[in-house]
């Protein structure tokens, strides 16, 4: 299974990714409709005990993102690994508490190259992020706008 669950982890959470595991062809999750830019939504439902703390914390956190990001790239340049690992670990924890775990998925491939020190994969990798950072910032907004 290539796939992350974020803590707490929810019955049906899990059976959906499962069943992404386990099925061939076309996954539940396919006709998912796209937010407003286009892309794939990320988040998983807010349901349950913590949504509340999350709308409360949703500004903070697409502020948050955008310094890390910005500090993940500035790391990449001067070639610290240690505070990209570090910066990359951080931010996989903020996201996985606004339950995205296919970004938290991708903040894990970007710690675990900073960890080997491979700077073309960490390029590739935090390309990808940032764009995934976007497209749950958006998704976040619109969540928090909704009445």
């Amino acid at each position: 299974m290539d796939d992350y669950l974020t803590k707490p982890v929810r019955r049906d959470i899990l059976t959906d990714a499962i069943r992404r595991a386990t099925t061939s062809g076309t996954s539940a999750t396919a006709a998912v409709p796209a937010t407003a830019s286009g892309a794939k939504p990320l988040l998983g439902p807010w349901e349950g005990v913590d949504a509340e703390i999350l709308y409360k914390l949703a500004p903070m956190m697409v502020e948050s993102t955008n310094t890390s990001v910005s500090d993940l790239r500035a790391a990449l340049a001067a070639g610290d690994w240690h505070r990209l690992q570090r910066e990359a670990h951080s931010l996989k924890g903020s996201l996985g508490l606004f339950h995205a775990p296919t970004v938290v998925g991708t903040a894990k491939k970007l710690e675990d190259a900073a960890k080997v020190r491979d700077a073309t994969l960490a390029k590739e990798v935090l390309e990808n992020l940032a764009r995934e950072v976007l497209v749950v910032q958006e998704e976040v907004r619109a969540r928090c706008t909704k009445t």
